[in-house]
Formats: C-alpha cells, sequence, structure tokens
C-alpha cells in the first residue's frame, strides 16, 4: 500500500486464512519514502509492479524513484533509489 504526502511510505502487508476460516492483516514492513529536499511528484505518485513479481518501482517525488526488489512471496526484500532528468525542452 503507497500512502500520499507529506509523509509518503510503502507498507507492506501480509494476508492469512487461519483452520478457523477467519482472515487477519498484518504489516510486515514500513518503508518511508520522504525526502526532504525534493518536490513532490505532480502528475506520477503511483506504484508499479513488474508482471514477475519481482520487482516495485515507487515515483513519490519528482525525479526521483524507489526500486524495491521483492522475494519470492512478493514481500520485501531490499531497495535503492534511483533518479531519472525531467527535460522540459521539447524538440521540433
Amino acid at each position: 500500500m503507497l500512502t500520499d504526502h507529506p509523509e509518503p511510505e510503502l507498507i507492506f502487508l501480509s494476508f492469512t486464512v487461519n483452520d478457523a476460516g477467519s482472515t487477519e492483516i498484518t504489516v510486515t514492513k514500513y518503508l518511508p519514502l520522504i525526502e526532504h529536499s525534493a518536490r513532490p511528484a505532480e502528475f506520477c505518485h503511483t506504484l508499479l509492479v513488474d508482471p514477475s513479481g519481482g520487482v516495485a518501482v515507487v515515483s513519490a517525488y519528482t525525479g526521483k524513484l524507489k526500486v524495491v526488489v521483492l522475494d519470492q512471496n512478493g514481500g520485501y526484500d531490499r531497495d535503492f533509489d534511483a533518479s531519472y532528468v525531467v527535460s522540459l525542452f521539447v524538440p521540433c
């Protein structure tokens, strides 16, 4: 689950069904995304997961991405930052 600004974070949840048939949702990981010097994303504040389920990319700030590597069960394994250049020049 991806929360919005002013303090965005990625929250990993686990869903289980016990023997009695009741369900339980638990938080397995909180991943804070806050960047104090970055401008919040205006057009693309989202989370995209690769169809293979191995990698997720989070966009919360302009020019910055958080890449999350997922384990075999779709849970958190590790993360790293990536950046991209936003160009305002559009060639004719």
